[in-house]
């Protein structure tokens, strides 16, 4: 009875054991069981172990449908592009930052010429099926005739074609596409610019999908509420470093967008030309005074103040114009105009401006002849406007980007590619060259003649001011080049400055430096 008992407790236990989704026993068949195992017990013999029975596959259930995500590129590359920065492939990565803005604006990507068929494609960081395709368009949109998908394996598939046709400018396009059975990695627009004749600028590229593994990308959890610290920089602030005002590039108000040229008047304001925002005014101290905008001023790309009429002379290249105003910012008269004749300026001009002791107005203009040859040239004006002569600048290679005056009417033009400074009398003929030890392989950008006559040059190799001497030996550096990866960067450095200017006194400098997506005015105390 024991034997019995003990047994039937065994057999029951090994049932309970089952699979939940197997029929209960009846009490017969446990008696069964049970009987069956008490004989062959008694008998002698060993009950035999069955085969396991293998588990009932689980029943499949249906995943939750995942949510779509949306990304900006992280990368882009071109058939072609305008500039190295300025207009490059480049610009059409992360969120818009032309866009609502319409115009032939420097943080979007411009082919080389514009009346081409060319390429931009745009990758992201996170394979999708995709689902959507937003095309940020900010200057003679609708050019875009074909948009293809990059998968993984490299096979592009067309999603969308047309022919161009005019359309209002700013332009988001909107590409809807069934769902992608392949992973999308990039997205490749071709632009037709011959039927509308004119650069198709676009900002940006938005991809819309399903995260291949279902989900976006989730960033790591952090112990605390607050967000985790980053990473500390590794750099030391140069001793000479004073303050520096700015941030996160952008069309906002409060944000520089892309800062050029640069100059200090005699009671120590600071103007910087700015491609959206005009001109911003800042004392010593790096205090806002006031924006000096006119709706002539389209793309300013230099900034001058002149002493003898007291007035602030800016180069707006978006409207082939220079514009002038009080020292207050009351806006005076516009002079210039799209042309290659006397008193006019060609595509892209002017750039710079340089303000003669006698208070004439000199401007470096490049452009093309009826017969579509290149020139660059400097047009004379006086102090109100008014044409009076011209000559050409036929050094080469050598490429103009900057010009100032020194105090005793000599000329002086800054060769980007040539690097090194061109002397010149007031009309045009050479009588020196200086600064090639200095400059040479440099990419020089801006040039800036203080009252001691020391010259300011601001530079990209490596990223820095050099200060020279009126016969053109180095003096000073001022910044500390640094690589920011696409991030901000620590006060004191610089990436990519595009001007400089020393104050009155000659107490201190002041310098623009940006990069895509940050710009800051700095100022360093002069050794």
């Amino acid at each position: 009875m024991k034997t019995k008992l003990t047994l039937m407790l065994l057999v029951l236990a090994a049932l309970a054991c089952g699979p939940l989704t197997s029929a209960l026993p009846s009490e017969q068949d446990i008696e069964d069981v049970v009987e069956q195992a008490v004989e062959t017990t008694e008998a002698g013999v060993q009950p035999v172990e069955e085969e396991p029975t293998a588990p009932p596959e689980p029943t499949a259930t249906e995943a939750p449908a995942a949510e779509p995500i949306r990304q900006w590129g992280s990368a882009a590359t071109a058939s072609t592009q305008y500039g190295s920065d300025s207009w490059s492939a480049a610009q059409a990565t992360g969120a818009p930052d032309t866009h609502p803005e319409c115009g032939d604006i420097t943080t979007a990507w411009a082919s080389a010429y514009s009346d081409t068929i060319d390429t931009l494609e745009v990758s992201y960081g996170v394979p999708v099926f995709a689902t959507e395709v937003n095309i940020y368009q900010t200057y003679n949109p609708n050019s875009v005739v074909s948009v293809e998908l990059l998968d993984t394996t490299g096979t592009y598939h067309e999603i969308y074609s047309s022919e161009p046709a005019e359309a209002d400018c700013p332009l988001i396009q909107t590409i809807n596409v069934e769902q992608t059975p392949y992973e999308t990695v990039a997205v490749r627009v071709t632009v037709d610019q011959s039927v509308i004749g004119s650069w198709n600028e676009i900002d940006a590229i938005e991809l819309v999908g399903i995260p291949v593994d279902g989900s976006a990308p989730q960033p790591e959890a952090s112990t605390d509420d607050e967000e985790a610290p980053a990473e500390p920089v590794d750099f030391d602030t140069p001793e000479n470093f004073l303050w520096r005002q700015g941030g996160p590039a952008g069309i906002d108000d409060d944000q520089f967008a892309f800062l050029g040229g640069m100059d200090v008047g005699p009671d120590g304001l600071v103007y910087l030309s700015d491609n959206i925002h005009g001109v911003y005014v800042y004392d010593a101290g790096g205090n806002q005074v006031t924006v000096i905008d006119h709706p002539d001023v389209n793309n300013a790309a230099d900034v001058k103040y002149n002493p003898v009429n007291d007035r602030i002379y800016v180069a707006a290249w978006g409207s082939d114009s220079v514009v002038v105003f009080t020292a207050e910012g009351e806006y005076v008269t516009t002079f210039g105009g799209a042309g290659n004749g006397p008193g006019q300026f060609g595509t892209f001009s002017p750039q710079s401006l340089a303000i003669h002791p006698d208070g004439r107005v000199f401007v470096l203009d490049e452009g093309e002849t009826d017969a579509e040859e290149d020139f660059v040239r400097v047009q004379v004006f006086d102090a109100e406007g008014t044409f009076l002569s011209e000559f050409p600048i036929t050094e080469s290679p050598f490429s103009a980007t900057a010009m100032d005056f020194s105090a005793d009417g000599t000329l002086h033009v800054l060769g980007f590619v040539g690097g090194f400074i061109l002397q010149l009398d007031e009309s045009g003929n050479e009588v020196g060259r200086i600064g090639e030890d200095a400059l040479d392989f440099t990419g020089p950008q801006s040039l800036h003649i203080a009252p001691n006559g020391h010259i300011y040059v601001a530079v990209w190799t490596p990223a820095s001011v050099i200060e020279l001497d009126a016969a053109g030996t180095q003096l000073a550096t001022y910044g500390v080049e640094f690589d920011p990866d696409d991030d901000d960067w620590p006060p004191g450095a610089l990436v990519q400055p595009s001007g400089a200017a020393a104050a009155p006194d000659g107490s201190r400098i002041y310098v623009v430096d940006r990069s895509g997506d940050f710009a800051y005015l700095n100022a360093y105390g002069v050794e």
